[in-house]
């Protein structure tokens, strides 16, 4: 069975990442580096996301993956959630 992701779902991975972050104040289009999440909190952000679906992500898809909707996007085509 698929695990299938939405805003809420990353949203919590995001905050368990980086406490204390102001997640709520982004919109799912907004590139999260911009919003202060720095590459160490994406490298992280990225693999709870990449357990929690059991599926690795390619180092090339990485950079592709900046904003809540891009992630959410990614992860059910990927695993067909």
């Amino acid at each position: 069975m698929s695990v299938r992701f939405d805003s809420d779902a990353v949203r919590e991975i995001i905050i368990a990442a980086k406490p204390g972050f102001q997640v709520g104040e982004i919109a799912d289009g907004d590139d999260l580096r911009e919003a202060g999440i720095d590459s160490l909190d994406m490298m992280t952000i990225i693999l709870d996301c990449s357990e929690k679906a059991d599926f690795e992500v390619p180092d090339e898809d990485i950079d592709h993956l900046a904003t809540i909707k891009g992630i959410v996007d990614y992860f059910n085509e990927k695993t067909g959630a």
